[in-house]
């Protein structure tokens, strides 16, 4: 059996070691480079613009219509006055975004705002007494955001090279998650009822006209939700039947919601089994909590 001297042993230090197998830098930035900021929890939702949550498919430079000064729902849980772009890079903003929390935090916060230039090239101001954060740009590439407890920014740091890098990256099913508590949107994705059996809920008709319908969600909705739709129908006694409009009886009671859905007149039979439905290749369900 070979000894070993432990008295000729010299320890190596892991800069030492990276050095070795070709490392640069200095050890002043190795030293950088391993250290980890602690993050703070983010107050937003949606903060990622690198991969946002965005059912609706917005894309491309929108510019809302309406009343000058009126916000319109962009990516979920923000809203735009001006025009904004979606892209790879984030989003580029030439007006104003804001998001709504739903309770104040009633203590000091620290808003930042990560754009291709770093964290300094733009300024979110956050309101408590309205709990709205604002961020207005001239064109900026928005990365993300943060909102947090204290006084100072966990949202990125420099790296040895001087780069600004994000301290995390958010899992994109938990925002998903959150975001549907404000908003739910459900579409035919080119499919119909007619066609290919995309059904969404099921009920009993409740007259000659109406027929209510549970509709299933994937979290429970912050409050009861309004109902926007477009292309929905109506399967009941062996017929299909385009639905004139909606309304939610209730909602946020766990994980569905109660429509009461109008329909041609005599196109049912009272207490009929009846299935909620798409008709059309391009319909969509929008039941919208949002603040």
């Amino acid at each position: 059996m070979s000894s070993v001297d432990l008295g000729r042993v010299v320890g190596e230090s892991a800069y030492e070691t990276a050095v070795k197998a070709g490392y640069s830098g200095t050890e002043a930035a190795f030293g950088a480079e391993l250290t980890v900021p602690p993050c703070s929890r983010n107050l937003l939702d949606n903060w990622y613009f690198l991969h946002p949550v965005n059912p609706r498919g917005v894309q491309g430079t929108i510019i809302p219509g309406g009343p000058a000064g009126t916000p319109v729902i962009f990516i979920d849980r923000w809203r735009l006055i001006g025009s904004a772009a979606v892209t790879e890079g984030g989003v580029s903003l030439n007006g104003t975004l804001t998001q709504t929390l739903e309770q104040a935090v009633g203590q000091a916060v620290t808003a930042t705002v990560l754009t291709e230039s770093g964290i300094d090239e733009l300024v979110p101001v956050y309101d408590d007494s309205t709990r709205t954060l604002t961020i207005t740009a001239t064109g900026q590439t928005i990365r993300a955001v943060k909102l947090e407890l204290g006084s100072v920014q966990t949202l990125a740091h420099q790296d040895a090279s001087g780069a600004w890098v994000l301290n995390e990256i958010p899992d994109y099913g938990q925002e998903m998650a959150r975001c549907q508590r404000f908003c739910c949107l459900y579409r035919a994705q080119g499919g119909s009822g007619v066609t290919n059996n995309v059904l969404l809920g099921a009920g009993l008709a409740v007259s000659a006209t109406t027929a209510r319908v549970v509709l299933h969600t994937p979290v429970p909705l912050r409050a009861k939700p309004t109902v926007r739709m477009a292309g929905l129908g109506v399967w009941c006694g062996g017929q299909h039947t385009a639905v004139t409009a909606a309304e939610v009886l209730w909602g946020a009671a766990g994980n569905c919601v109660a429509l009461q859905l109008t329909c041609e007149s005599g196109a049912f039979t009272p207490t009929a089994p009846c299935m909620l439905e798409f008709l059309t290749a391009d319909g969509w369900l929008d039941l919208s909590a949002e603040l």
